[in-house]
């Protein structure tokens, strides 16, 4: 567990590096971010099993309701994918992390030296019926 707070204060930081990104869904955030598998700290890589390679990139995503008490993490189901500009999808999956009352969705996914990507990210929270779309685009650098 200890070893898990430190993987979310690594992506946490590694959110603000690489700027962080949200979407509001009425009472529902989506916090997105996608990085460099390079930059994880080796323990954290190997203890979650992430690849730390500069040619794989990893998509972190975060799930939270307004409740009474402010914003509280989600459960949800997540997919996604990212497409180059050749038109090559990359579909990959999303694995939950929890930490307490935190709950993280990673994916990785292959990368390559100034490719751009668009990503198609779809977030179903708990008990909703319908999905959530979360897309962006970024461009990776594996230097």
């Amino acid at each position: 567990m200890k070893l898990l707070s430190v993987v979310v204060a690594a992506l946490c930081l590694l959110g603000t590096a690489v700027a962080e990104q949200a979407v509001d869904y009425g009472d529902y955030r989506i916090h997105y971010s996608a990085f460099n598998a390079s930059m994880l700290h080796p323990d954290v890589a190997q203890t979650h099993r992430l690849p730390r390679s500069r040619y794989r990139g990893i998509l972190n995503i975060t799930v939270q309701k307004q409740g009474d008490g402010g914003w509280e993490a989600v459960p949800a189901s997540v997919t996604a994918r990212a497409v180059n500009p050749a038109h090559q999808t990359r579909s990959f999956p999303m694995r939950e992390l929890r930490d307490g009352r935190s709950v993280y969705y990673l994916g990785s996914f292959p990368i390559s030296n100034s490719e751009m990507l668009d990503f198609d990210v779809q977030v179903t929270p708990r008990g909703e019926p319908q999905p959530l779309a979360v897309r962006f685009r970024q461009q990776f650098f594996i230097d």
